[in-house]
């Protein structure tokens, strides 16, 4: 499952890059510059053993962390992690175009002076049978941090109006993985029409407008607002609903549940995380020989890491406000689906959610 070569490469850029990252150089000190040092290690270990309230059946997990916050400004043009590996041909993870910069752009909207801040980043190592010298084995490493500040923004949109195929995206292609989802302060332009065809004679044009919590919903979380938790292994689209929605113009006030379907992850393009610390899904990447739950700060995952390369994402909105909604490109239905489903259920295909994804590029370049 592990190739050796590529866990030591792993390891010694997660130590090389938060050690450059911080000037950091290891020199020996004599008993008498020890003791008049004092103070935190920048280091920190944790050891979780087997048992207890520990969900993985004879692992134990050990945790080397860095007590400090690693900014970061970086790009990474073609992510492809398991290609061919154990869980078969493609890929496990393959993303283009991956931007990691901060929350606040510059007064002309780039985010090239705007880094993302990982506090206490971290690699854990899971093995098998920890007590025995004999049968001991790696059965997992994971790297993390255990708060995450920042946007993460993948692909490209060229044309946000259209959807997807063939609006041109790219960004997603597969993913192996975990994140909660939520829709909130979005707008689905609907056309009905003697055909649904995207070329017919529009008649009505009906807009939904996210109006009372989901069906899913609970009473904790605000009007308006859609949550699902989504995971799976080397997926490309999701189910989101049924969400409850209202139209405004030719029917005021009636409810409509949508159900959007096979929502292409391609059209998903910025990720933004914001203290993270507590989530049960903070910024992770592992690569697993087996189905494992990694620590975290709040407890343990939301969802076992599954086998093969696996990314745990914080929660992911895509949403606009209340006084600037985010319109996703129009969705088509005749006039017989309408009469017979848009006030019961609205089966919705991909849509483009309208995301453009950042710059972060000096001197106008479109992805450095």
């Amino acid at each position: 499952m592990f190739n050796i070569n590529t866990i030591l490469r792993i390891a010694t850029l997660f130590t090389s890059t938060v050690m450059s990252s911080y000037g950091y150089a290891l020199e020996p000190l004599d008993e008498s510059s020890l003791r008049s040092v004092s103070g935190q290690s920048a280091f920190y270990t944790q050891y979780i053993a087997p048992g207890g309230n520990n969900p993985n059946p004879n692992i134990g997990i050990f945790t080397l962390g860095l007590q400090a916050s690693m900014e970061l400004n970086a790009n990474i043009h073609h992510l492809q992690l398991g290609c061919g590996g154990v869980n078969g041909p493609r890929c496990d993870i393959d993303i283009s175009d991956v931007r990691l910069a901060g929350l606040i752009p510059d007064a002309n909207g780039n985010y090239a002076g705007s880094d993302a801040v990982l506090t206490n980043p971290f690699m854990q190592l899971a093995i098998l049978n920890p007590t025995s010298l004999s049968t001991r084995q790696l059965a997992g490493i994971n790297f993390g941090a255990q708060n995450a500040v920042g946007t993460m923004s993948i692909g490209e949109n060229p044309n946000p109006s259209v959807p997807t195929p063939p609006g041109g995206e790219s960004g997603i292609k597969t993913i192996s993985g975990a994140f909660q989802a939520s829709l909130a302060n979005v707008v689905l332009p609907v056309a009905v029409c003697t055909y649904a065809a995207p070329n017919c004679a529009g008649f009505l044009n009906v807009q939904l407008l996210s109006g009372a919590a989901s069906i899913a919903s609970t009473s904790s979380q605000p009007n308006g607002v859609y949550t699902q938790f989504v995971a799976g292994t080397r997926i490309s689209t999701v189910n989101l609903g049924p969400v409850s929605m209202s139209a405004n113009l030719i029917l005021p006030g009636i409810p409509i549940t949508a159900t959007l379907q096979n929502q292409m992850l391609i059209t998903l393009h910025n990720l933004v995380m914001n203290n993270t610390t507590n989530t049960s899904n903070p910024l992770s990447l592992s690569l697993n020989s087996q189905t494992l739950t990694w620590p975290t700060q709040s407890g343990w995952s939301q969802a076992p890491a599954q086998t093969g390369w696996w990314l745990t994402l914080p929660p992911v909105s895509i949403a606009g406000t209340p006084t600037n909604p985010l319109t996703t490109s129009t969705v088509y239905t005749d006039l017989a689906g309408a009469a017979a489903g848009l006030l019961s259920n609205l089966n919705v295909p991909s849509i483009n959610a309208g995301q453009i994804p950042i710059q972060n590029c000096y001197g106008g370049l479109k992805f450095c």
